[in-house]
């Protein structure tokens, strides 16, 4: 199962890779994201080849880019307005609505692409960060 995991992480890191770098130069987040996912890649890779550690390292700085890019961008602007428990949900409300709205327009891949960047990489990343520990 962990080599499964294992290539499931490269091509989630892969599709990301690919996913940004049309947007590299778009804003920092995007920079960093792009860092990201050439790391990603070498981890995934590592991790076939048994050094889970650094996978494991790759998919927790995901996971905290993916928190602080969250709360810049998406919830700390509603904090002049809500306060933080409700800007969150309204915050995670967005990340899900958004990829609906786009494919209610027929804008199929960028609403594939919004929800690849803002649900399943995520999930992908915590499923790394399980596994390696349950390795352990």
């Amino acid at each position: 199962m962990s080599r499964r995991l294992a290539v499931i992480d490269l091509v989630a890191w892969l599709v990301t890779a690919v996913e940004v770098l049309p947007r590299l130069g778009d804003s920092g987040f995007d920079a960093a994201l792009g860092v990201l996912a050439v790391l990603g890649i070498l981890a995934a890779i590592a991790w076939l080849r048994a050094w889970r550690l650094i996978a494991l390292g790759s998919a927790a700085l995901y996971i905290g880019y993916y928190a602080v890019r969250m709360y810049v961008l998406d919830i700390e602007p509603l904090l002049a307005i809500l306060p933080l428990p409700q800007a969150t949900a309204d915050a995670f409300y967005v990340l899900w609505s958004s990829p609906m709205g786009r494919l209610s327009h027929g804008e199929v891949l960028d609403a594939a692409a919004e929800l690849w960047r803002a649900c399943v990489m995520p999930l992908v990343q915590l499923g790394v960060l399980f596994a390696a520990a349950r390795a352990r």
